[in-house]
């Protein structure tokens, strides 16, 4: 994926095929190494812009609905991903998947038409929304 080599030689990191590889290798797109983006179906199109936005080396990182369309096992490969480099960073996705949301975040915020209706940890939204809602 040549995007990503020029988005890390562009950062002045100089092992940009080092970490190309090990990132494709984590999001399993070895095989995909010389084809051009535009190639890819949905799924391997998300995953390259989450590698992107991961080796980006920002403190903030935003990915909306980055795992939709993945398969299960994709999604939670993503998932560990995600959870791993969330360190030293600040993640900010947006997903339909309470299950992702749970796993991934450390405060959930629940949106109508922009308007927070209600925000808090996992634990909190279980108890205040009980069977309700968060599970």
């Amino acid at each position: 994926m040549q995007c990503i080599e020029a988005l890390l030689i562009s950062r002045g990191l100089i092992e940009a095929n080092k970490k190309v590889r090990s990132s494709l290798r984590l999001f399993h797109l070895e095989g995909l190494k010389n084809f051009v983006s535009t190639e890819l179906n949905r799924a391997q199109s998300r995953k390259l812009s989450t590698i992107i936005a991961l080796l980006s080396g920002s403190s903030v990182v935003c990915l909306d609905e980055s795992t939709t369309g993945m398969d299960p096992a994709s999604r939670r490969q993503v998932w560990r991903v995600l959870h791993e480099a969330k360190a030293g960073r600040s993640i900010i996705f947006i997903t339909i998947f309470l299950e992702e949301a749970d796993f991934l975040s450390d405060r959930i915020l629940f949106l109508n038409e922009g308007e927070i209706l209600i925000a808090g940890s996992s634990m909190f939204l279980r108890k205040t929304l009980g069977s309700r809602g968060a599970t």
